[in-house]
């Protein structure tokens, strides 16, 4: 080969590289506070660290009771959003239908509730502090809440 073909190769490829960076910052620097919520990492001892506990959500999920809970209140919340959609809102509708899914979230609540109390009760005290603490830490705050450490930190780094 030439020297100038190896040249022509040489630029095609820095061209390329070049963009393949550029893309790299521009999607780091333009999503960084779009994108979702970072995971949760692992609870200590390398345990999953979701919200709630694998042992309750082996028994929630053979708790039909539970389940028509929350497929209920999906479903209300659907007709809600229905309802929204229409021209001419019925608003005494509407109002109904969010005091159903009001009683639907807190029948939910409850449960769950109560499923924690009794997951609650078959741990030692050292357990449960570190069980409750390290999931107290991990509710996420909403996106506009100011007074949350996190976004204190934000705030500092910009």
């Amino acid at each position: 080969m030439s020297k100038r073909w190896i040249q022509i190769i040489l630029l095609i490829s820095l061209a390329f590289n070049l963009a393949v960076l550029g893309s790299f910052v521009f999607i780091r620097f333009y999503f960084r506070d779009h994108g979702c919520p970072v995971p949760p990492p692992p609870l200590a001892g390398g345990k999953p660290g979701g919200f709630i506990p694998p042992e309750i959500m082996q028994r929630i999920k053979g708790d039909t009771d539970f389940l028509s809970i929350r497929d209920s209140l999906d479903s209300k919340r659907r007709l809600l959003m229905r309802e929204l959609a229409k021209d001419p809102i019925d608003e005494p509708k509407i109002q109904s239908i969010l005091q159903d899914i009001h009683n639907k979230q807190t029948a939910f609540e409850q449960k769950m509730a109560s499923e924690l109390i009794a997951f609650r009760k078959n741990m030692t005290a050292d357990e449960a502090k570190e069980f409750f603490t390290q999931r107290a830490e991990r509710i996420m705050p909403r996106r506009f809440d100011h007074s949350h450490k996190n976004f204190q930190q934000k705030r500092r780094r910009k």
